[in-house]
């Protein structure tokens, strides 16, 4: 008799169970290379169903793993045509040190026509806020997911913010950045 995954949980998971699956999932041979890829697969395939239409996308992204899945939805969304697809990295292409994040920003830019903003600090993000709103139609958010610890810093702080701001229809990556995934407080 098959397995209804989906019955395995009541509701929402905690970050300890989180942490719990993704070793698990590594401790059975799951490579985490495959995890990031399903996960911005998935992301992108959520976009294009819930907003067909769409043809601008910005994609958030922190040098975390959260900001890995993002851009490899972006790397998707891309490469099915007919969007423009944006990235803002909250630091420098340089400063990220996350072996997947690394992996991931060298296939997009090996040759996509992607284009990624690097925006470190605060005024980077405000130099470029007209990609927020009025360019994207859809954002997402990869910024800090599940990972989040303690206050918000910058930039990370002023990216949410910009995307509240926007008009443009959100999907987050996990969990909307700055919520507490435990609480869902702020």
């Amino acid at each position: 008799m098959p397995i209804d995954f989906r019955d395995w949980s009541s509701g929402a998971i905690t970050t300890l169970e989180m942490r719990v699956i993704d070793r698990n999932a590594a401790y059975v041979g799951i490579d985490r290379h495959i995890l990031m890829e399903n996960a911005g697969r998935s992301v992108a395939t959520v976009v294009i169903e819930r907003y067909p239409n769409a043809r601008r996308i910005l994609v958030v992204a922190g040098l975390g793993d959260n900001g890995g899945d993002g851009i490899v939805a972006a790397r998707y969304l891309h490469s099915w045509g007919g969007r423009d697809v944006k990235v803002v990295l909250l630091g420098r292409i340089s400063d990220a040190r996350e072996e997947l994040v690394v992996d991931n920003l060298g296939i997009l830019r090996g040759g996509l026509n992607v284009d990624i903003i690097e925006a470190p600090t605060p005024y980077d993000l405000l130099a470029h806020q007209e990609v927020f709103h009025p360019w994207a139609e859809v954002i997402i958010d990869a910024i800090i997911g599940t990972g989040i610890r303690g206050i918000l810093r910058e930039p990370q702080a002023t990216a949410i913010e910009l995307i509240n701001k926007s008009s443009a229809y959100k999907v987050a990556v996990d969990i909307p950045s700055g919520l507490d995934p435990d609480t869902g407080g702020g």
